[in-house]
């Protein structure tokens, strides 16, 4: 029987020093990396509320528009080193590479989750949002997490909503709405964020039982831009609402796409037109809605 022939070349990284060098150097940066973004959540991770770009959601229904009324807040994740962490945006990009956004989520989830004890001392406010990844979804070991904590903590019912974010994409569709019901079925809302701003959209809506559609801002723009925008707009906000789904209009920065917005038939708009972020969400109580608005 002939000896196997030995491989040659340079395409095989076992045979070439240099390659096998850069793929440990790579490792080595990749784990300080992790190292450094784990201590970043542990650490630095500020939660912020309000009206900034994904922040606070206002009702645009006639009377809620005119007066302004708070209809949920969004959290926003900070952190206090801005050498280090240029954007929250490169903080999220990058813990979703280093496959650490469940591990992101679960500490803005476990922060909010602790804050929101502390704002109950001072009495009602409207309920809170926070992001969760479509890549921390199909982590099993996080869902479980999460919903062990929240049958552990049912004060948080009600106060507590959830959106999935597609900056990531959102893979094994039927799976994530299974889930997606799961909480929906325990009184946690869940919201479909940056609609419009990928190609599989309209996949994910036609996949996913949601209870919130979010228009994403250059979406927004479009529509504010010229009637074929507009025209859009409408179409898929009557599309949304004869599926029982509310919409958002984001990057909301003035009222006359506040306006327009409206009269395409968003019911809550959200951006800097309302108010900029705070860490207290209580800075806003004057735009609360009154309790008993709820029980006329």
């Amino acid at each position: 029987m002939p000896k196997p022939m030995a491989k040659t070349g340079t395409g095989s990284s076992a045979q070439d020093p240099e390659r096998v060098k850069a793929e440990r150097d790579r490792s080595i940066k990749l784990a300080f990396c992790r190292a450094d973004l784990l201590f970043e959540l542990d650490r630095d991770l500020t939660i912020v509320y309000g009206a900034g770009a994904t922040d606070l959601l206002f009702g645009v229904s006639p009377d809620d528009l005119r007066v302004g009324r708070v209809h949920h807040f969004e959290v926003l994740s900070r952190f206090r080193d801005t050498e280090r962490a240029k954007s929250t945006f490169q903080i999220i990009t990058l813990a979703e590479n280093l496959n650490l956004i469940a591990e992101f989520d679960r500490a803005v989830f476990d922060k909010s989750a602790a804050l929101l004890d502390e704002f109950a001392k001072k009495g009602p406010m409207p309920a809170v949002a926070i992001d969760l990844s479509g890549l921390s979804l199909s982590n099993d070991a996080f869902v479980d997490g999460l919903l062990k904590s929240l049958k552990a903590k049912p004060s948080l019912k009600g106060r507590l909503l959830f959106e999935l974010t597609e900056s990531a994409g959102i893979g094994q569709l039927e799976k994530t709405n299974n889930i997606i019901q799961g909480f929906r079925h325990m009184g946690y809302g869940f919201a479909l964020d940056d609609f419009g701003a990928g190609a599989a959209s309209f996949d994910y809506l036609n996949a996913l039982e949601v209870d919130v559609v979010k228009f994403d801002g250059p979406v927004i723009r479009r529509a504010c831009a010229s009637k074929r925008g507009g025209d859009l707009l409408t179409t898929m906000a009557k599309m949304c609402a004869s599926s029982g789904v509310e919409t958002v209009a984001e990057m909301v920065e003035d009222k006359n796409i506040a306006n327009q917005v409206f009269y395409c038939g968003i019911d809550f708009g959200q951006g800097w037109y309302f108010g900029k972020p705070s860490p207290d969400p209580f800075a806003f109580a004057a735009d609360f809605a009154d309790e008993t608005d709820d029980t006329e």
